[in-house]
This record gives structure tokens, sequence and C-alpha cells, in this order.
């Protein structure tokens, strides 16, 4: 490796390293206010939980901003490089903005690919525990549960009684256990007859074997059963599915999920999404270096240095909310999974070129 490409992987990276500490650091103490809003009225909460579990939560946060943390750490490398006057002696030196994007792109790449192979997965590891502890903590009622974005699993079923609606935060697919599930019992005329909250509901033949079962009737009494046990008429392999269909999957389980899920006609949509968006992750932190580079690269020949870095922060904004828009679009099946990853990263690249050949050349 060439001395000047040793030098300006340092450069970038040294760049991106500060940027993510900054974020870092941000995120972990917006985490800490948030997490002590909602454990304020918890009797086991402490400082100490507090922490651990917003550095339990960080990873997940900090891959989401990682598209921005990529595009701070460039323009702040490129304005290092202009305010030395390193990228004037480059280019007088014979070297094409390509040379000096190459190495930042490469690392780029690496880093990419590092954080879906190992970040992401370690990321859905850390989640669960995040809601284990959350749990341990706090006794969450259905109304609060209902305002979470990480609701993992909803099931529609039936028994001799009328329809049932299962809830729960947390599952384990291997033992089709329920952690902190709600079950609410209609009757046949589709009126509310029960809802009942329960510590741990087992899956066993035909039936829900529900755990420390706290029980609300339509007249609102309350009454408490250590064991407590709700009909349905689905079976096992349905709700195993319905498991699969919701949880959150690493890139190393997605495939099998994927496949499985096909197999037994179930529409795979949330997984097939997540893998297509996995695999455009790298493409995407790319992308906003070449943004990037097309508001930084010759700031030192500018004079409203402010404006161009204010430009190149909006339009690199506005690719990372496209991205997640596009995310959410093919969720919800109005864009096709592999078009919704992609169609935004390849314009703004080709866009991108355009304009660093245009610089290059004028």
């Amino acid at each position: 490796m060439q001395i000047y490409t040793r030098y300006l992987v340092k450069q970038f990276l040294s760049s991106t390293f500060l940027i993510l500490l900054i974020f870092g650091i941000c995120i972990f103490l917006i985490d800490i206010a948030e997490i002590s809003k909602e454990l304020e009225d918890a009797e086991n909460s402490s400082i100490f939980i507090i922490l651990r579990l917003s550095i339990l939560k960080l990873p997940n946060t900090c891959e989401d901003f990682l598209p921005l943390i990529i595009l701070f750490g460039t323009m702040l490398f490129f304005n290092r490089l202009s305010k030395n006057s390193e990228l004037t002696v480059a280019k007088s030196s014979g070297l094409s903005i390509w040379q000096i994007l190459l190495p930042c792109i490469i690392s780029t790449l690496i880093i990419g690919f590092i954080t879906i192979l190992s970040l992401n997965p370690a990321g859905v590891n850390l989640k669960n525990k995040y809601i284990d502890l959350e749990q341990s903590v706090t006794d969450e009622t259905l109304g609060s549960l209902l305002t979470k974005e990480d609701a993992s699993f909803w099931s529609s079923q039936s028994n001799s009684r009328g329809p049932l609606i299962v809830y729960s935060k947390k599952v384990l697919p291997q033992h089709l256990t329920l952690l902190n599930a709600t079950f609410i019992q209609y009757d046949k005329n589709y009126s509310i007859t029960e809802r009942v909250d329960s510590a741990y509901a087992i899956f066993d033949k035909s039936s829900w074997i529900l755990e420390k079962a706290r029980i609300t009737s339509a007249s609102n009494i309350k009454t408490f059963q250590e064991i407590y046990t709700i009909e349905t008429q689905t079976n096992e392999l349905i709700i195993l599915e319905d498991v699969l269909k919701n949880s959150d999957q690493s890139i190393w389980t997605i495939f099998s999920t994927i496949k499985r899920l096909n197999q037994n006609g179930i529409n795979p949509v949330k997984h097939a999404v997540n893998l297509n968006f996995l695999i455009a992750f790298p493409a995407l932190l790319c992308s906003m270096i070449l943004v990037a580079a097309c508001f930084s690269v010759k700031l030192f020949r500018v004079k409203h240095v402010i404006f161009m870095i204010l430009l190149g922060i909006i339009v690199g904004f506005l690719l990372f909310t496209t991205n997640y828009v596009s995310f959410i679009l093919s969720e919800n099946e109005i864009f096709n999974p592999l078009l919704g990853a992609w169609w935004h990263i390849i314009t703004i690249i080709l866009i991108s070129i355009k304009v660093l050949i245009s610089q290059e050349d004028g």
C-alpha cells in the first residue's frame, strides 16, 4: 500500500471515529433521559439499571445513524485536507479525486460489511436483553405496550368462546413461550369478556398455559391465579410461523427464516425487506461519501463555505430520510423490496459521480 493511501485511510478513519464518538455520547445521554422518564414510576429502577439499558440500546441506535456518521466524517475528512492544503498538494501531484476517494470507499465498504455481519446480529441479541431487563423492572399495561415501536408478536386466534387476541413483547420460539403476554377474549358477538395478563404463557397442544395470571372481567372484577388455561383452536405450526414472521432476525438466520415461511405459504415480506436493505447498507454508506465529496472537495476554492457545508448536510439528510421512507413503503408492500432498497442509492451515486466528474474536469 502506498504511503498516501495509508495516510488517507488513517485520516478518514480518525475523522469518522471522532464523529462516531460524538454521536455515541449524544445518543447515550438522550437514551438515559428517555429511559429515566419511562422508568420514573418503577419501584425496581436505579441509575445502574438505566445506564445498563442505555448501553444495551446504543449499538442498534448507532447502526441506524451510521450513514449520517459517515456523511459527517467524510466532510470533516475533506475539511482537514483542505485546511492544511493537503488536497491542493495531492491534486498538484497528479492525484485525481477518485484516487483520493477510493481508500475512503474501500474502508467504508469494510465498515458496512462488519456492521451487517457482526454489529447487526449483536444488536439483535442486545435488543432481546434490553427487553428482558426492561420487563424485569417495570410491569407494563396493554395501553402502554400499544405505544411501543418494538411490538414483537400479535396473533389473532379463536376458541369455543369466540375470537382471541394474543400479544407478547418477547417470544421464545424454541419453546413457544410468551413473556409478559396479554390475552383478550371475545364472545361470539365480538364483545370483550375478559383480559388476562400473565408473566409467562406456554403453548401446550391446543391451549395456552398461563403462569401468574391477572384476570380482568368485562365488569372490571380482577382476580389472580397462579395457573390459568386458555383454549385455542390454532395449531403449533401456525403459531410458530407467526412468531418467526414477526421476530427480528440477523443476517445469519434471515435466509432460513424466509425459506421456512415460504414453505408454509406465509408472506415473509418483513424479512425480505430487512434482507435487501442489509445487503444494500454498505452501498448506502458509500453513497454518503460521494454526497459529502460533492460539497467538500472544492471548499478551499469556495467563498460561501458554510452554505456549501449546510447544503451537503441537507442532501445527506434527505438521502437518509428517503432510505427510511423507502423501507416503510417496502414493508407495506408498496415498493418491491429489491427496488425499495436500491433505487435511491443508485440514483444518488450516479448523480454524485456526474457532479464529481464535472468538478474534476472543470
